[in-house]
């Protein structure tokens, strides 16, 4: 049974290693890197297992994933003329520790070696690396290194190290990676050196910048130190400057006072350092290379001691009216004797002290802010500083005074101006006065300039003031002035030209003349009848242009009082009325004519015209026409007096049986009255006439006039037959006659 079970192993164990064999044999793994490319191949792996592969290329994951039998890809590298670090990592499923199975390579790939250089080949930089000499006595000669980077690796170069045009050194290399370092060997100190690298695989070349490797420092030629002149009041120290000759160029220097490490001061390549120095003792400048080691020293230099601050006092003097300047009194104590000191005011020079500890002196300045300053001449700086006020003294005050006079009835003046040659922040004291007694209350005024206005307004017309202005510290300064106010104009007057009515059924007017007005100012005048206004009649608004003007007012009532009234738009209290009555409208005068005197044998008669209600003092003429209401010929006229018409009017020869008018008209024509008569043959009664219409026309009834026999023409002469009839009838009409003349006479004198 063992026998058995053991040939069971031993098969099992040849199926195994045939099983491994062939599965280790089916497992091929490819890895393929070149320049351009990295080519994965895997065959032969178990299907029934997960594999994995990974690929990374700079760090970066190309791919990572799972295959079952196979897997096969290739990958490009880029073309950027550097290397590039990949890993590629493979895991068997079915047996994950097993190095023949599973991979896990990395390394860099190889550069592509170009066929043809390229057209714009990557150019290389190039520095110079050269040690100085440090110590004194050092070597003469320091290696020399030439730093190159922009290499293509792979690409062939050739450096060549120069002093001057002279080619001292050529190496030729490969490079293998970007930047690389060539030794140049060792070289003389002192002299310029520049290195070339050239590309032989590219063509590309640069040319470094030149460097001196410096010589090892020596002693110095000469050190020399000079301090300042101390200026700060209290100090210990100084600035000094220290200048060094014959230094090695390329090498840095430091200059310490005495050695002291806290004082090191590095020397410029102009060969100067400025340091502190202590004041009133000796101090010695050492001049070291930057090892620390000694070089030279300066002769021992001991600065002046600093000043001292003195003590400054200055005094005002005391003010006077009017003066434009005061002294001060400037008084320096506490100085040092063996120094010079300026005294200085508002930046000007006034004084300069030597040898003294104490000095007063004076400056004249005008009022204001003044900074007084002693200053150490030699250090130039302020030792001691004191700010003073001057104020400013009392001036006498100028007054210029301007009156503005009333302009208007009612009206009042007042009075403007200027208080000049004050003094700001000064306060001043003004007062009004007219006729001994103050006109208002006093006025303080404190200016902020050297002026400050003056203003007085609702004075009285006619009235002289003064105006006085006092400094209420100095009663010296005072200014007084006195101005005459005229009286305002009189109030205006007006006068009235009437212009009466000239005809029974006019109108009258008159003009309105304004005297004293003040032109440019608005007046108003109006009419009144009983105190209230006239119906149709505004009130005429008027601008004057000059002192005097007329309004017309026309198509007034005759026979009415008006009430005018002028007021100034500006001033109610201008208020000016006058009253004017329009006389009554003349009337047409009474007019009547009768016929007396009848001539039979001629056949004319007498027409006797009575003209009653006559306007006085005017000469009129009586007209008699004849004809009709078509045409009227005058035939006759008379012109007499208003007193002359006590009489009537008589017109002899007028001719009987006959049409007349007769008119009467004043001289004016405005005045007329007429009346139409038919004169009879003799025998024929006689009437009073009635007046025609106005222009007359045929009147209702026309009088008939009988040659003055007082008889209507009634036919008589047709009852008494004969001559007898007649003779009777014509003394009976004489008769008559001589009865209506009677009575005409008796009724005039009874009028």
């Amino acid at each position: 049974m063992t026998a058995v079970s053991g040939l069971v192993v031993a098969a099992l164990a040849v199926g195994g290693i045939a099983l491994v064999g062939a599965a280790a044999e089916a497992h091929n793994r490819s890895v393929n890197v070149t320049c351009s490319s990295i080519a994965v191949n895997l065959t032969a792996y178990n299907s029934n297992k997960t594999n994995t592969v990974r690929v990374e290329l700079d760090g970066k994951q190309l791919v990572d994933t799972t295959f079952r039998s196979s897997f096969a890809a290739t990958y490009p590298v880029p073309q950027d003329g550097v290397t590039h670090a990949y890993r590629v990592k493979v895991v068997a499923g079915d047996n994950p520790s097993n190095p023949d199975w599973n991979l896990d390579k990395s390394g860099t790939t190889p550069l592509c070696t170009p066929t043809n250089p390229p057209s714009n080949p990557v150019k290389p930089t190039i520095s110079i690396d050269a040690a100085d000499c440090v110590a004194p006595g050092g070597p003469t000669s320091v290696p020399v290194t030439a730093k190159l980077g922009s290499l293509q690796p792979g690409a062939n170069y050739t450096v060549i190290l120069k002093s001057g045009a002279k080619e001292l050194r050529t190496e030729d290399f490969a490079a293998n990676a970007a930047s690389q370092s060539v030794p140049l060997g060792s070289w003389p100190t002192g002299s310029s050196y520049t290195a070339v690298v050239t590309s032989s695989t590219t063509g590309a070349s640069a040319t470094s910048a030149a460097v001196t490797p410096a010589e090892c420092p020596r002693g110095v030629d000469s050190a020399d130190v000079v301090a300042d002149v101390c200026t700060a009041p209290g100090s210990t120290l100084v600035g000094a400057t220290v200048t060094v000759t014959g230094l090695v160029e390329g090498q840095t220097y430091y200059a310490t006072v005495d050695g002291n490490a806290g004082s090191k001061t590095k020397v410029g390549a102009d060969g100067t350092a400025r340091i502190q120095v202590p004041v009133g003792v000796p101090s010695t400048i050492i001049i070291t290379t930057e090892a620390g080691v000694k070089v030279g020293q300066t002769a021992p230099v001991t600065p002046a001691l600093c000043p001292v601050t003195p003590n400054l006092t200055v005094e005002l003097a005391v003010c006077t009216t009017d003066a434009q300047t005061l002294p001060l009194t400037i008084t320096a104590s506490g100085l040092s004797a063996d120094r010079t000191y300026t005294v200085v005011v508002d930046g000007t020079t006034v004084a300069t002290i030597t040898g003294a500890t104490t000095k007063t002196v004076t400056a004249d300045t005008a009022a204001g802010e003044h900074t007084v300053r002693v200053i150490d001449s030699a250090a130039t700086s302020v030792l001691a500083e004191q700010t003073i006020t001057q104020v400013a003294c009392a001036t006498t005050p100028k007054i210029a005074i301007d009156a503005t006079q009333c302009v208007a009835p009612h009206g009042t003046g007042s009075l403007a101006g200027t208080v000049t040659s004050v003094v700001p922040g000064r306060s001043y004291t003004v007062t009004l006065v007219s006729a001994g007694d103050a006109v208002q209350a006093p006025v303080h005024v404190t200016p902020t300039s050297s002026s400050f206005p003056l203003s007085f307004t609702g004075l009285t017309p006619g009235a002289s003031y003064t105006v006085t202005v006092v400094d209420d510290q100095a009663d010296d300064a005072t200014a007084k002035v006195t101005a005459k106010l005229v009286d305002c104009p009189d109030v205006p007057s007006i006068a009235i030209d009437p212009t009466q009515c000239v005809a029974p059924t006019g109108k009258g007017s008159f003009d309105v003349t304004v005297t004293g007005a003040i032109p440019g100012r608005s007046y108003l005048v109006t009419l009144t009848v009983d105190g209230k206004a006239v119906t149709g009649v505004d009130a005429k608004p008027v601008t004057a242009e000059a002192a005097t003007f007329s309004v017309p007012f026309t198509g007034l009532e005759p026979g009415t009082t008006y009430g005018v009234t002028l007021t100034d738009a500006d001033d109610d209290q201008t208020v000016v009325t006058k009253d004017v009555t329009l006389a009554d409208c003349p009337t047409n005068p009474g007019l009547s004519a009768i016929a007396v005197a009848c001539q039979a044998d001629s056949k004319t008669s007498s027409l006797e015209v009575d003209v009653t209600g006559v306007e006085p003092d005017r000469d009129w003429t009586v007209r008699v026409s004849q004809g009709d209401d078509d045409a009227w010929t005058v035939i006759d006229e008379k012109t007499v007096t208003s007193a002359e018409l006590a009489d009537p009017v008589v017109f002899t020869g007028i001719k009987n049986d006959a049409e007349y008018r007769v008119t009467a008209i004043d001289s004016s024509g405005n005045l007329q009255k007429s009346t139409d008569v038919t004169v009879k043959d003799c025998g024929v009664s006689d009437e009073e006439t009635t007046p025609p219409t106005t222009p007359p026309t045929t009147p209702p009834t026309k009088p008939q006039a009988g040659g003055g026999t007082g008889l209507a023409s009634t036919g008589v002469d047709g009852l008494i037959p004969g001559i007898g009839a007649l003779l009777v009838l014509q003394v009976g009409i004489a008769l008559l006659a001589v009865a209506a003349i009677r009575r005409r006479k008796a009724a005039r004198q009874q009028g």
